[in-house]
């Protein structure tokens, strides 16, 4: 005997004989089903299922294209990407826009004393104006406006530009210039 599927409901015995035989259908009464019944159910139910697989699936890629078209388009513009979900940030570039704005923070100067050698090696001292040694203008470094280093000539801080963040804050070595997010889905223009 061959297990099938007809309208939903499992026929036992259907494919032992091409001539009508009582046949057990779970949950119901004895039924008599022949073979070409059977095979002809259970196409019905396959091609409906198929149907129905063929419509989710358009419509996830349907979902699919218009999440790419927001994010591409108006939705990653304000952090959202199809149907108002918020947008994954997956990276972030570099800004190359000038309006960088920059401050330069003052630490005492007192000429004839032991320059501070912490703030000769990153332009900044975390004792600030309580500091007992000498801070030369010469090695001061310009802050952004999150308070990290913005040092052009050196190679941009690796954390910083995959998270916007740096856990060395304005003692890091490297460059932190302003960066932009770059949305899951988004192309890439260079």
């Amino acid at each position: 005997a061959v297990n099938g599927v007809a309208n939903g409901s499992a026929v036992r015995g259907a494919a032992a004989s091409p001539n009508p035989a009582p046949a057990a259908v779970s949950g119901g009464p004895t039924k008599s089903v022949s073979l070409q019944e059977a095979v002809a159910a259970a196409a019905a139910t396959a091609g409906a299922q198929a149907a129905s697989f063929a419509a989710v699936t358009a419509a996830g890629a349907a979902g699919i294209a218009g999440a790419s078209a927001a994010a591409a388009g108006n939705g990653s513009a304000n952090g959202t990407g199809a149907l108002g979900s918020p947008a994954v940030v997956v990276g972030y570039t570099i800004d190359g826009s000038d309006n960088v704005v920059l401050n330069t923070p003052s630490f005492p100067s007192r000429p004839g004393r032991q320059h501070c050698e912490f703030y000769t090696k990153t332009g900044y001292c975390k004792y600030g104006i309580d500091c007992v040694f000498d801070h030369p203008t010469q090695y001061a470094v310009q802050l952004t406006e999150q308070g990290l280093p913005y040092r052009p000539e050196q190679p941009i801080c690796t954390f910083y530009q995959k998270t916007q963040q740096c856990k060395f804050g304005p003692s890091c070595k490297f460059h932190h210039p302003p960066l932009t997010p770059i949305y899951a889905g988004e192309a890439l223009q260079h």
